[in-house]
C-alpha cells in the first residue's frame, strides 16, 4: 500500500538537501533513483552510489551509456524495462536531455528525483511504458499518469512534482534549492527546519558528504541564490540593450546607454547582496522562516521590476529610452526588503500554498507593470495590470485585489484616463481598508488625491482623502517614499484648492523626507524641488523659484545627462526665472547651450526655449533677434494648436514687429493672439491676461498710452480674480500698467495703481528684496519726482536701486533705469557722478536698441561733472 506521503517527503527533502550541498560543490549526480536514496539505521538519510557522478562543466553524454544497455544498434531505446536483472531501471528515471546525448545541469538531477519521488509518492512511474521507446513518446507529450484513485498525496504536492518532471529544464524549477523550498512548504503545519542535530549524508565508496559537508556548501549555496539576478542582467542582454539604444541614436540614447549599464550594475549588485544575507541569516537560525519568506517574496517582486525593465530596454522605442534611466531610479529600493517591521507589518499571504504561490507570481507581475508605467510603456502597463486585476479575482485574495487595482489606477493616470484611474483608485481603496492592506490604502489615497486636484480639476474633493491618507501612512511609521507621495500630492491639491502658504509647506516637508533619506529619492528629490519652484514662480519669488530651478536642474543634469529632455526642459524653466529676476546674461547663455544640444525631434522643448529666449530678446530691445526668434517659434507652435504656446509665439512676434517699426502687422499679431487665448481658454483665463499684458505692452511701444491702459487695466482685473494667486499676478505684472498711466501724464492713477500693486504685494508676501517690489518702489520715485515729492522719491530709488543691484545683472536695463533715475534726483555730487557713470556703461553695453537711453545718459554725466 500507499506510504504515509508526509514521511516519504521528509525522507526526500532530507535527500534533496543533500543533492543541494552536492551541486553547490560542483557535482551533478546523473544516476539518481530509488535504490540510491536511502535512510540508514542511524536514522541519516544518505543519497548513494555516485559512480556516475561529473563536475558540472563537464558534458553529460548518451555514449557513456554502458555498452551492456544497447542494442544492436547502439541504441537503448528498444531495451525491455521489465526483464528482471537488466539495466537497473536507470532509463526511467533519465531526463530528457540526458537521452539526447546534450550537456545536462542540476536540472537533470531534479528530473529524475522528482520521478523517484512521483513512484514514491503514488506506487507508479509517471511516465508509462515497457520500454525506454514507450516511455520517451509519454515524457515528450509530457503524458503523465494520472495519480492511483483513493491516493492521500495532497494537490500541492503533486504540481511541485509535475514540475520537476516537465521535460523542458527551463520549466522546472531553477536549482534543487527552489525545489526542495518548494517540497517544504506544507499548508497543514507550519514549516520547521530541520533540527541542528539531523544529519543528512551523500556517499559513494569511501566519499561522504554529511553534516560536515552539508554545512561548508551553505555559503556556496547562498552564493549561487544570489546569482540568480545574473539570468537577468547577462552579457547577452547588455548586447540585446545596447543594440536597441544605438538603433534609436541621437545624443539621448548615446548618453542613456552609459548611464543604464551601471544604475543596472548596481542595482543587481545591491540585490544579491540582500539575497545572500537574507539566506545566511535564515540558513544560520537569526531569521524566521516567515521572515525568511517575506524577504524572499520582496526580492522576487524587486527582480521581476527589474526584469520588466530590461526587457522593454531590450526593445526599445525612443519613448522608453529616454526613460529608461529615470526609471531605473523609481524602482522600489532592494533595502527595503531588509526592512524587518516594514515586512512583518504587511498582510499575511493565504494559508493554501497554490493560492499563495499565484498570489506571488501575480504580484511580480504588477512589480513588472509598474516598472512599464516609470519608462513610459503605459499601455503595456494598464494591460498587465488589468490582467492582474482579473487574476485576483479569481483568487479571491483582497488584498491582492487591492494591488493590482492601485496598479491600475497608476497605469490608467499616466496613460491620460484620469476618469477610470479615479475609478480604479477607489476601488483600491475600499478593497485595501475592508482586507487591512494599510500600506495600499494610504498610497491610493495620495494618488487618488492628485488625480482630482489635477488632470479631473476637483482639488477640494482631492483634499478630502489628505487627512485619511496620512493617517495611513502614520500608521506603517511613515516610510519615505510613501510618507513623499502624501506630501508632494497634497502640496499640488493645495496650491490648485488656492491654500498657496500650505501648498509651500507641505511641498518643503516632502522635500525634507526625501533629503533626509541620504539621496536615495533622487527621482521624487526632482519632482517635488520643480513643483516647489513653480509654485515659487507663481508666487512672484523669482529668484527662490531659480534657486530650486537650478538645484532640480543640477540633479537632473548628473542623473541623466545634459541632453536628456528632462534636463533640458528645467533648463527652460530656471532661463525663465532667471529673466523673471533681471539675470538676463546668465539666462541666455544656458538656452543658447540648451538649444545647440537638442535634437530634431524635440519640437515643444525647442519651442518652449524659443519662447524664453525671444523674451529676454525683447527686453534688451535686440528686435530683429526677437523677430527672428518668434518667426520660427510660429512654425513650431502650429503643430501644439490646444497649447498656449501658439498664441504666445504671436504676442512675441507682434511685440518684435511693433519694435522693429511694424506697428499694423505686431498689433494685429498682438490682437490675434488675445482673440485666441479667449477662443481657447476664456476670456477670464490667467493665459488670456498673459495675451493683453503683451497686447498693452505693444500699444505702450506703438506710442498709444491710452489705449495701452484701457487693455492692461483688463489684464489687471482678470489676474486679481485669480483667487489666492490674484496678488502674486498683480504684484508681478501690474507696474506694466503703472507705466502706462505715468507715460500718459496720469499721476493721480499712477499713485493709486501703486498703492494698490503694494498692497497686493504685501498679500502675497513679497519681501522687500524682490525684484517685483523693487521695480515698484523705482516707479513710485518716478511718481514722487514728477510730484515734487523729491526727497521721498530719493529714497525710493535708493531702496530701489539697492535691491535691484543685489540681484540683476549689473547691464539690465532695468537696473540702468534706476541709477539713472537717482543719479538725476540727486543733488550734484560724486554719488550722482558715480550713478550717472554705471548708468551709461549699461547702456552703452545694450547696443543700439538703447541709443536714447544712452545720450541721455551721456548729457546727465556731462551735467554732473
Amino acid at each position: 500500500g500507499e506510504r504515509d506521503w508526509r514521511d516519504l517527503l521528509n525522507l526526500y527533502i532530507q535527500a534533496g538537501r543533500g543533492i543541494v550541498a552536492a551541486h553547490d560543490a560542483g557535482i551533478i549526480h546523473r544516476d539518481l533513483k530509488p535504490h540510491n536514496i536511502m535512510r540508514g539505521d542511524d536514522g541519516v538519510v544518505k543519497v548513494l552510489d555516485f559512480g556516475l557522478a561529473r563536475a558540472e562543466h563537464e558534458a553529460e553524454l548518451v555514449s557513456e551509456t554502458p555498452a551492456s544497455l544497447r542494442d544492436s544498434s547502439g541504441s537503448v531505446l528498444g531495451i525491455d524495462l521489465t526483464r528482471a536483472g537488466t539495466i537497473l531501471g536507470t532509463p526511467a528515471y533519465m531526463s530528457p536531455e540526458m537521452h539526447a546525448g546534450k550537456s545536462v545541469d542540476g536540472r537533470s538531477d531534479q528530473f529524475s528525483f522528482c520521478v523517484a519521488l512521483y513512484e514514491a509518492l503514488y506506487g507508479q512511474l509517471p511516465f508509462e511504458g515497457a520500454t525506454v521507446r514507450a516511455i520517451l513518446v509519454n515524457l515528450g507529450a509530457n503524458n503523465v499518469r494520472p495519480p492511483p484513485a483513493g491516493s492521500r498525496v495532497p494537490g500541492w504536492l503533486h504540481k511541485v512534482v509535475l514540475r520537476g518532471i516537465d521535460p523542458d529544464p527551463a520549466r522546472r524549477y531553477p536549482s534543487m534549492q527552489a525545489l526542495v523550498d518548494a517540497l517544504s512548504l506544507d499548508p497543514t503545519r507550519k514549516r520547521r527546519r530541520l533540527a541542528v542535530g539531523v544529519a543528512l549524508a551523500v556517499a559513494t565508496g569511501g566519499i561522504g558528504y554529511g553534516v560536515s559537508a552539508f554545512q561548508a556548501a551553505r555559503k556556496a549555496s547562498c552564493a549561487a541564490a544570489a546569482a540568480e539576478v545574473a539570468t537577468l542582467w547577462s552579457p547577452a542582454r547588455g548586447d540585446q540593450i545596447a543594440g536597441a539604444f544605438a538603433a534609436i541614436g541621437g545624443p539621448v540614447a548615446q548618453d542613456a546607454l552609459t548611464r543604464v549599464a551601471p544604475a543596472i550594475d548596481a542595482y543587481a549588485q545591491a540585490w544579491s547582496a540582500m539575497r545572500v544575507e537574507a539566506c545566511e541569516t535564515h540558513r544560520e537560525g537569526r531569521q524566521s522562516d516567515r521572515l525568511f519568506d517575506l524577504r524572499t517574496a520582496c526580492l522576487d517582486r524587486r527582480r521581476a521590476g527589474l526584469d520588466e525593465l530590461l526587457t522593454a530596454f531590450a526593445s526599445a522605442d525612443a519613448t522608453i529610452v529616454e526613460g529608461a534611466v529615470w526609471a531605473l531610479a523609481s524602482l522600489d529600493s532592494v533595502a527595503s526588503c531588509g526592512d524587518v517591521e516594514a515586512l512583518t507589518a504587511a498582510v499575511p499571504p493565504p494559508e493554501d500554498p497554490q493560492v499563495a504561490a499565484a498570489v506571488k507570481q501575480t504580484r511580480e507581475r504588477l512589480a513588472g507593470a509598474a516598472s512599464l508605467v516609470v519608462v513610459g510603456a503605459y499601455d503595456d502597463a494598464v494591460t498587465i495590470a488589468s490582467e492582474a486585476r482579473a487574476r485576483a479575482d479569481v483568487l479571491d485574495y483582497e488584498p491582492l485585489l487591492a494591488e493590482a487595482l492601485l496598479g491600475l489606477g497608476a497605469a490608467q493616470l499616466e496613460a491620460r484616463r484620469p476618469d477610470e484611474a479615479q475609478e480604479a483608485l477607489s476601488a483600491a481603496v475600499t478593497a485595501a481598508i475592508r482586507s487591512g492592506h494599510d500600506e495600499v490604502a494610504g498610497e491610493a489615497l495620495a494618488r487618488r488625491m492628485w488625480v482630482l486636484a489635477e488632470p479631473l480639476g476637483q482639488p477640494e474633493a482631492g483634499l478630502h482623502d489628505a487627512p485619511a491618507a496620512e493617517a495611513f501612512i502614520d500608521k506603517l511609521r511613515r516610510p519615505p517614499r510613501l510618507w513623499w507621495l502624501v506630501q508632494n500630492n497634497h502640496g499640488a491639491a493645495l496650491f490648485r484648492a488656492g491654500d498657496v502658504d500650505a501648498a509651500e509647506r507641505s511641498y518643503r516637508g516632502a522635500l525634507a523626507v526625501v533629503q533626509d533619506a541620504d539621496g536615495s529619492f533622487p527621482v521624487e528629490t526632482i519632482s517635488t524641488r520643480a513643483n516647489l519652484a513653480m509654485l515659487l514662480l507663481t508666487r512672484g519669488r523669482a529668484q527662490a523659484a531659480a534657486d530650486e530651478f537650478r538645484a532640480a536642474r543640477a540633479q537632473t543634469v548628473e542623473l541623466l545627462g545634459p541632453a536628456h529632455p528632462r534636463a533640458v526642459m528645467l533648463t527652460a524653466l530656471l532661463a525663465g526665472s532667471l529673466g523673471e529676476s533681471y539675470q538676463g546674461k546668465e539666462a541666455i547663455a544656458l538656452l543658447e547651450e540648451s538649444l545647440a544640444r537638442l535634437e530634431p525631434a524635440a519640437a515643444y522643448a525647442r519651442a518652449f526655449h524659443l519662447a524664453r529666449l525671444a523674451e529676454l530678446r525683447l527686453h534688451t530691445r535686440a528686435y530683429a533677434d526677437a523677430r527672428a526668434l518668434a518667426e520660427e517659434l510660429v512654425t513650431l507652435a502650429a503643430s501644439f494648436p490646444e497649447d498656449s504656446l501658439r498664441d504666445e509665439a504671436l504676442g512675441l512676434r507682434g511685440l518684435a514687429r511693433v519694435g522693429q517699426g511694424d506697428r499694423e502687422g505686431g498689433l494685429a499679431d498682438l490682437q490675434a493672439a488675445v482673440v485666441g487665448e479667449e477662443a481657447r481658454v476664456g476670456a477670464r483665463h490667467e493665459f488670456t491676461a498673459h495675451a493683453l499684458w503683451k497686447q498693452g505692452t505693444g500699444l505702450m511701444a506703438a506710442g498709444d498710452a491710452e489705449q495701452a491702459i484701457a487693455i492692461l487695466e483688463q489684464a489687471v482685473e482678470v489676474y486679481a480674480e485669480l483667487g489666492s494667486l490674484g496678488p502674486a499676478n498683480v504684484g508681478r505684472h501690474a507696474s506694466r500698467l503703472v507705466e502706462a498711466r505715468l507715460a500718459a501724464e496720469d499721476l493721480f492713477g499712477a499713485e493709486r495703481m501703486i498703492e494698490m500693486t503694494l498692497a497686493a504685494q504685501d498679500a502675497a508676501g513679497f519681501g522687500p528684496d524682490n525684484v517685483h517690489r523693487a521695480v515698484i518702489r523705482k516707479l513710485r520715485g518716478d511718481m514722487f519726482i514728477r510730484t515734487g515729492r523729491i526727497r521721498a522719491g530719493v529714497d525710493d530709488y535708493a531702496v530701489a536701486c539697492e535691491a535691484l543691484a543685489a540681484v540683476a545683472d549689473a547691464e539690465d536695463p532695468i537696473v540702468a533705469a534706476c541709477w539713472f533715475a537717482q543719479a538725476d534726483a540727486l543733488e550734484p555730487g560724486a554719488e550722482a557722478r558715480a550713478l550717472a557713470e554705471r548708468a551709461l556703461r549699461s547702456y552703452q553695453s545694450l547696443g543700439a536698441g538703447f541709443e536714447r537711453e544712452r545720450r541721455r545718459a551721456e548729457e546727465l554725466r556731462t551735467r554732473l561733472r
